[in-house]
């Protein structure tokens, strides 16, 4: 009789039938924690098939065991991990529950990356303390760093540094490390972390020549690793322009890479009305490129407008000396 209304319990559990659940609890006549021929029990099935309701009903209504065991040494988190039940397993993780051994990093990346993208410091934990490499990337090589880095997850990337020992310089399928994340993104908090953790910037530039198409190279792809090399160590001037006399400055602003320009003027000393051979300056750039936050920072830094066009799509932007006005419409 018992073995029977286990069965109708997990039944119930991989359906997700949450009322007959707790009617079979109510009758007093099932173990919550029997198991079939494979010691599966009713939260094995749930987790499994990722029915958080189900698995939610179990744990907090028929006080089921969270780290119940089968027959192979697996737990319901092994279960959610392994079919990558992302909810359920941050619920688990969330009430206390360990891994098994049975969770093999059958998706471990996608598990690791969603993880990091939602703050879900306990699952990393998990994972890591599974003997999960924290360092494993997606098919992009995108890794759990280079998510939090991208979003400003602070918290979370000092857990996988500092915690979980992740690699700082880990680099993805296009060379780029999760510094290169953090500046692309204007992630300033993250960026400062991670140079002060030894990050490095992963882009190599396409350019070998020692010379300003280098430096203009370098703030193109906001590489400060780079612009710092060419212009603290090899002595190149910051303001040096290429053949249509734009500046490393003038490019970092219209690929609208605010650290690499906050980089370039507060640490570098470039100067912020440098102006190309058409007459535009930076301030310019961001206007036509539609960058109002850079915008703001330049005419804060006493930037001045030059002769180009600054239309933009969507807006049409008045800029007088350093007064800049914005006409939605």
């Amino acid at each position: 009789m018992a073995d029977n209304a286990a069965s109708t319990l997990r039944k119930a559990a991989f359906k997700g039938e949450i009322n007959k659940l707790k009617d079979l609890n109510a009758n007093g006549n099932v173990d919550v924690n029997l198991g079939n021929y494979d010691a599966r029990t009713a939260l094995h099935v749930a987790a499994s098939t990722g029915n958080l309701k189900a698995v939610e009903c179990l744990v907090e209504d028929l006080e089921a065991d969270i780290n119940v065991e089968d027959r192979f040494g697996g737990t319901p988190l092994d279960d959610a991990l392994r079919n990558n039940r992302k909810d359920v397993a941050k619920y688990l993780t969330d009430k206390g529950a360990c891994v098994g051994k049975t969770s093999f990093p059958g998706d471990d990346s996608g598990i690791l990356c969603d993880a990091a993208s939602k703050a879900d410091l306990g699952l990393l934990r998990v994972l890591a303390k599974r003997g999960v490499d924290i360092n494993l990337g997606d098919y992009d090589g995108r890794t759990a760093v280079h998510l939090a880095a991208s979003e400003g997850k602070l918290k979370v990337v000092k857990c996988l540094v500092d915690e979980l020992n992740a690699n700082p310089n880990v680099h993805d399928r296009w060379s780029g490390t999760p510094l290169d994340d953090a500046l692309r993104s204007g992630n300033n908090n993250v960026f400062k972390y991670l140079k002060s953790k030894g990050g490095k910037s992963g882009k190599v530039t396409t350019v070998t020549a020692v010379d300003a198409t280098a430096l203009c190279d370098a703030a193109a792809s906001g590489n400060t690793d780079r612009l710092t090399e060419l212009v603290v160590k090899k002595g190149l001037d910051v303001n040096m322009a290429d053949y249509d006399d734009r500046t490393a400055l003038h490019l970092a602003v219209s690929e609208g890479l605010m650290l690499a320009v906050t980089y370039l003027i507060e640490e570098l000393n470039a100067n912020v009305n440098v102006k190309d051979r058409y007459g535009g300056t930076p301030l310019d750039d961001a206007t036509r490129s539609g960058h109002p936050g850079i915008v703001e920072y330049l005419v804060g830094r006493g930037a001045l407008r030059g002769k180009t066009a600054i239309y933009m799509d969507t807006a049409l932007i008045v800029v007088v000396d350093v007064v800049v006005v914005v006409v939605v419409g």
